[in-house]
């Protein structure tokens, strides 16, 4: 093996190589960690909060619930804050400090852990260098060495590196620094590429491809940027274990906590994986990129082989799939055979667009929880709109330009797939959607949109999931064009536009539908009614488009233009005509909005035409994605441009000559056109792709005039059925608009807080039927007599299983009288032969308590029972008693029985009230049991109602409304004992 004494100069031979562009930073890839790490850093902090700051938050929940509100209602996009100002004032001052204080400490938890991350890598590589400073060996101390470090030298100088850009080279006594070349960095300092000293030994050629390769992490200007990545692989895990310190605080409840706090654990995993995956993913991507660089500087595609033999770690066993993917360096079988293409195709492909949606998704339930407990949640929509505007922006930014280096990637057909992309893109965004905020996921605290769409999440999501799909597409048109700067800004400001509108759309018209199932609530919304604040949208997307598609025309502009005025001209002229000649029968407002409606959506069906017929009639070969920025715009123009002629026929009339309404007549129907095209593009784009593949090759595309011709009658056929009605689902109602202002008024929320409702309590008149009350019963009459529960109690309430019978077990009660007493109470009651024992058991909310149980039952025994003897030596010995119990911070739940005021029946009744308090995480969790007993004859009728709460005892007002609830309850099952079964 020779050394490079003979030639310190790089070869001649690839004296000209080094012009080649320097590999390129993996920006998006940095982000998509970089916001992981947030999450997780987010969601750990505000689980620890939760652990230890308990009080606060239920003080907070005690306040609300004395105010009348269910403290869950606040994470709806339409909570009680759209009430009256008083209603937003007393929930602020509830809410405010602790969701304050939960607010920044998700900021705290976001910023911190990647600045851990920075300090890490800043810290280890202060570490590294003060290491290097003692195994460092000098040039001068063998030839080798010298030799070596003057070949260095000479790479630096024809690589132009200089400056901090310069790095210096650090030989290393053997076993000193590992077996490994690596290049260690500081910020704002000049690198430090670390050589074995055996590396000095080498060949020339193996001697430069390891160089080059260091060189190329120093060109491409990330060392630092891969050390704090490197290190986030060491902060996942920790922080996961800090989200798992409920577990830890709380021995007693371990099992409960880990139930509770199952969603939460399960995300902290996943974004912890995700963390771990897309951190080896880049470092592996680093090096395939320093080796391309290595060969196509020394213009050999086999200079890798040299070194991949002895150095590489070819000799190795192969690794399991999850060792694979989270290697940080890639196999020597991969480096030595590596598809140039695979890297960013594999930047662009399903597993990174699935990442990108879930984290945009992510993110905006973290920022609108994070925003809303800092003071803005006295408008619904700010909090929203700036969420998903967040979110956007990271959803287009990484995967604008991933998409746009895909394009360029030619596959094994001549071009790339976005099947891939597209559908990972929408399963992001599903998965977002559906799993819960990182540090809010407990199964008593449902997500955002686990809260508002309650019962109708699989409406929610499938929304969703054609609203992304539509949104993919358009983005991934624009990202094929995105190959400058200028561009590429336009695509991704464009691509952001489009998903922060259709998101906060769909979202507000599915909260009007769930208020007001009726389709024309949802045809009033998407004609604009409500989103004001998104009409600079369209003409935001349509600039994107436009600079997508010049240079790129998928249509020869003769055909464009043609298409492009025969469809406004028709369009216009017959929304024109429509408005014109009905405009004086129309009497009323309603009638005024259908043909405001009518007209705008011809004019945006003029616009959705070209769109078709423009996407559909271009280049062949696998170019219609490409096409898409050029058919939306020209589909804009179209829109635009009917409006425009609308309101020349409108204004010939002698109405509307005013500048608001022109740019209203133009507005709107880009509006409708941008929704259309989201919900449409994935068919048109499937059918376009299905044209060119069933084509004959021989086949023209249609000319300029027969394209007009077919877009002029589309546009005629469609403008006859919007205006007659033929076409339901956009056929506008006559009563539309007034149902809209309607539901305005009535929606959910805008009410005052109502009291709780109390059942009006059945009159006991003095004969109903011919039954005898006190008759034995059998389980089918009994069961009968129960039915009227099902009627008086209130909405929302649903029946569950009756727990299973008792097993004769008796707990450790203390004192030892009341243990007795118990027992001989349980033994008394099995000793009464009974001919039918039924109960049913139902659960509701009431005010502040989300889940209460209500259990009534009819007992019919052979022999009548006298009174309640039983049952009242059981109150005097369990006035006050102590129980064990598992949840409790101490082990012990303390309370007892207590007599109450009897119901007003004129039979013998008996009621009891039982309480149970005890610490749960420092809480004073406090159980309620109301049980309200009537002997009538044979029969034994009883209610319980059985409630529990953090913070202490339930309020007054739910005490009362429980009384009456249960005495209504008895005296209406007992008058259903009189009818003959």
């Amino acid at each position: 093996m020779s050394s490079p004494a003979a030639d310190p100069r790089p070869s001649p031979a690839v004296a000209g190589s080094p012009t080649v562009a320097p590999p390129r930073r993996l920006a998006g890839t940095y982000v998509l960690v970089a916001v992981a790490l947030m999450l997780l850093g987010g969601g750990a902090a505000a689980a620890a909060r939760d652990s230890y700051g308990a009080p606060q938050v239920t003080a907070a929940i005690r306040c609300l619930g004395e105010q009348g509100i269910d403290w869950r209602a606040l994470l709806r996009v339409d909570s009680p804050r759209q009430r009256s100002p008083e209603i937003r004032e007393r929930i602020q001052t509830c809410a405010t400090p602790t969701t304050r204080d939960q607010s920044l400490v998700m900021l705290a938890g976001a910023v911190l852990l990647p600045a851990a991350a920075v300090l890490l890598m800043i810290g280890g590589a202060v570490l590294v260098r003060r290491r290097l400073s003692r195994a460092a060996v000098p040039a001068a101390h063998t030839v080798a060495a010298g030799l070596a470090a003057e070949r260095f030298e000479a790479w630096c100088d024809l690589l132009g590196l200089t400056g901090r850009r310069r790095p210096r080279l650090v030989l290393t006594a053997p076993y000193a620094s590992g077996r490994q070349a690596f290049t260690t960095g500081l910020p704002f300092a000049a690198p430090r590429v670390v050589l074995p000293l055996g590396h000095a030994y080498l060949e020339p050629a193996r001697f430069d491809v390891l160089v080059l390769h260091e060189l190329a992490h120093v060109r491409s200007r990330d060392v630092s940027w891969a050390a704090a990545v490197w290190w986030t692989g060491w902060l996942s895990v920790p922080v996961l274990l800090l989200a798992l310190s409920p577990l830890a605080r709380w021995p007693r409840q371990r099992s409960v906590l880990l139930d509770q706090y199952l969603p939460s654990l399960a995300l902290a995993v996943a974004l912890t994986v995700i963390v771990l995956g897309l951190r080896a993913a880049l470092l592996r991507r680093r090096e395939l990129a320093a080796d391309r660089y290595a060969r196509e500087v020394l213009g050999d595609p086999h200079a890798l082989h040299s070194v991949l033999g002895p150095l590489g770690d070819g000799a190795r066993r192969p690794a399991g799939w999850f060792r694979r993917v989270l290697e940080v360096h890639p196999p020597p079988a991969v480096r030595a055979g590596l598809d140039p293409a695979a890297a960013d195709r594999w930047e662009g492909g399903f597993a990174v667009s699935a990442v990108a949606g879930m984290l945009a998704m992510l993110t905006v339930q973290s920022v609108y929880v994070a925003l809303g407990g800092l003071g803005l949640g006295w408008d619904a929509r700010l909090p929203l709109n700036l969420a998903a505007a967040a979110g956007s922006l990271l959803w287009a930014g990484v995967l604008v330009p991933a998409w746009c280096r895909r394009a360029r990637q030619a596959t094994a057909d001549g071009a790339p797939t976005w099947l891939g992309p597209v559908a990972g893109a929408v399963f992001g965004t599903l998965a977002g959607f559906l799993v819960q905020a990182p540090g809010q996921a407990t199964r008593m605290n449902p997500g955002v949109w686990q809260a508002q769409f309650a019962g109708h999440l699989t409406l929610g999501a499938g929304t969703m999931a054609v609203v992304t799909a539509g949104v993919a597409v358009l983005t991934a048109g624009l990202a094929v064009s995105a190959d400058r700067p200028g561009r590429a800004v336009g695509a991704v400001l464009a691509g952001a536009a489009a998903w922060t509108v259709a998101f906060t759309t769909s979202i507000w018209v599915l909260i009007g539908y769930l208020q007001a199932p009726d389709p024309g609530q949802v045809r009033t919304m998407l004609m604009g009614a409500g989103l004001w604040e998104w009409r600079w949208a369209p003409p935001l997307v349509l600039a994107g488009c436009v600079l997508a598609a010049r240079g790129r025309r998928a249509v020869p502009a003769p055909v464009a233009v043609w298409v492009i005025g025969v469809a406004a001209l028709a369009g216009g002229v017959a929304a024109g005509l429509t408005w014109r000649l009905r405009i004086d029968s129309a009497g009323s407002d309603d009638q005024l909005f259908v043909l405001v409606s009518q007209r705008s959506m011809i004019c945006a069906a003029a616009g959705w035409v070209v769109l078709a017929v423009l996407l559909l009639n271009g280049r062949r070969g696998g170019a219609a994605v490409p096409a898409i920025p050029g058919a939306l715009a020209g589909g804009f123009v179209a829109a635009a441009l009917a409006g425009a002629v609308t309101f020349g026929v409108a204004a010939a009339g002698g109405r509307g000559r005013s500048l608001g309404v022109l740019l209203a007549a133009v507005r709107w129907p880009m509006w409708q056109l941008f929704l259309a095209a989201v919900l449409t593009l994935p068919v048109l784009l499937a059918g376009a792709l299905l044209a060119d593949r069933y084509r004959r090759r021989e086949q023209r595309r249609a000319t300029g005039r027969v394209a007009a011709i077919t877009a002029g009658v589309l546009v005629g056929v469609l403008s006859v059925a919007l205006a007659g009605g033929a076409l339901p689902p956009l056929a506008v109602g006559p009563h539309d608009w007034s149902d809209y202002l309607a539901s305005l008024e009535t929606a959910p929320g805008r009410e005052p807080v109502p009291v709780l409702a109390v059942p009006a309590v059945p009159s006991l008149p003095a004969a109903v039927g011919g039954g005898d009350p006190g008759r034995p019963l059998d389980a089918a009459a009994a069961a009968a007599a129960l039915v009227v529960a099902d009627r008086l109690l209130p909405a929302g309430h649903r029946r569950v299983e009756t727990a299973s019978a008792d097993d004769g077990t008796v707990p450790d009660v203390r004192p030892e009288t009341c243990r007795a007493a118990l027992i001989r109470h349980r033994e008394s009651e099995r000793a009464r032969p009974r001919t039918a024992n039924v109960t049913r058991q139902y659960k509701m909310p009431v005010g502040p308590h989300p889940e209460v149980t209500v259990t009534v039952g009819i007992t019919s025994y052979v022999t009548p029972v006298r009174d309640f003897r039983i049952d009242q030596e059981l109150t005097d010995r369990c006035g006050h008693l102590t129980l064990p119990a598992a949840a409790s911070d101490n082990g012990l739940m303390e309370g007892g029985y207590a007599s109450a005021t009897a119901p007003a029946v004129p039979y013998p009744a008996y009621r009891t009230d039982f309480t149970l308090t005890g610490p749960v995480r420092t809480l004073p969790v406090v159980t309620t049991m109301s049980s309200q007993r009537v002997l009538v004859g044979h029969n034994l009728v009883s209610v319980e109602i059985l409630l529990s709460g953090f913070g202490g005892p339930p309020s007054a007002e739910v005490l009362g409304y429980r009384e009456r609830l249960g005495e209504a309850l008895l005296i209406a099952i007992v008058d259903g004992l009189r009818l003959d079964r």
